[in-house]
């Protein structure tokens, strides 16, 4: 398993986290529907997962660090909020 620094969101220390590679990850997009009528795609790149050692959620879980970038697309605006000609 490949290690990484990472800083601690707890501490502000850098920890040396283990990279866990993501499977099973199906359709990482979903589409919302605004009250405005407006329909926006988002797509969700995963690009590492880390777990933080010695750290646990509430429930005793690990902590994880996604590291990720997300995309976005108008895919459908009424006429009245597109820009004038």
């Amino acid at each position: 398993m490949d290690k990484r620094r990472i800083r601690n969101p707890q501490t502000g220390k850098f920890v040396e986290a283990d990279v866990i590679p993501v499977t099973g990850l199906t359709d990482p997009s979903f589409t919302l529907t605004l009250e405005d009528g407006s329909e926006i795609l988002i797509k969700v790149d995963i690009l590492e997962v880390a777990r933080l050692p010695g750290l646990w959620d509430p429930d005793g879980n690990p902590r994880y660090f996604v590291r990720s970038s997300n995309t976005m697309a108008v895919i459908k605006s009424s006429e009245e909020l597109r820009q004038p000609e």
